[in-house]
């Protein structure tokens, strides 16, 4: 009887993956993607980002913000679950999680001084050797109230977020964010989502 529940329980792995996507990876099933959108950070944006830029029309700014927030593996399977159609949370183990795009979103003013930007993770210990590009954008007139930015290449968040978890220590992961432009007049208060297509292997778990 056991042995039945089993199969059948595969069998229904099988029909959710023709449904909903599927691939072979690694001699088993991949469904997905799954796409959806989960916030990471927000922070403030201002004039002290330019340490330099009191003499020059443009200049380039650093701002670093701490990821404390930055979602586990565990909430980015609920997520994953969440926004599936299937109801496959005993069976379901990610397996990748492809970052799309971040946004930076400003809540309080715009980016209209902005005209380039370059955003990096950097992992809780600090290490500039596991740093990893997440992409940029610039406009030569400036940006409005988002900035949208693809990553360069491929970027598995879920493979970034479990190498940072096995690192040591207890402090935060950064985002690291280089500006070029001109130094806001105005704080600008913003916050940063990242869209994602996640995927997942069909097993027993």
């Amino acid at each position: 009887m056991r042995w039945f529940y089993r199969s059948a329980a595969v069998a229904a792995c099988v029909i959710a993956a023709i449904f909903c996507g599927c691939g072979f990876k690694n001699g088993g099933i991949e469904i997905g993607p799954v796409s959806f959108t989960l916030p990471v950070s927000a922070g403030v944006f201002d004039a002290s980002a330019f340490p330099q830029a009191s003499a020059l029309p443009f200049a380039m700014g650093t701002l670093e913000q701490d990821l404390c927030a930055l979602p586990t593996e565990d909430d980015l399977t609920d997520a994953f679950r969440m926004a599936g159609e299937i109801d496959l949370s005993s069976i379901v183990e990610l397996s990748r999680v492809q970052l799309n795009k971040t946004m930076l979103t400003a809540t309080s003013g715009d980016f209209s001084t902005v005209k380039a930007v370059q955003v990096y993770f950097v992992p809780k210990n600090g290490s500039i050797f596991n740093t990893v590009n997440l992409g940029g954008a610039f406009s030569l007139t400036g940006f409005g109230d988002t900035i949208e930015i693809e990553p360069p290449d491929d970027v598995d968040l879920l493979e970034l977020i479990q190498e940072n978890d096995a690192l040591i220590g207890e402090d935060c992961p950064k985002l690291l964010i280089h500006v070029a432009g001109s130094a806001p007049d105005e704080a600008i208060q913003w916050n940063a989502e990242i869209d994602v297509d996640a995927y997942a292997m069909l097993g027993i778990f």
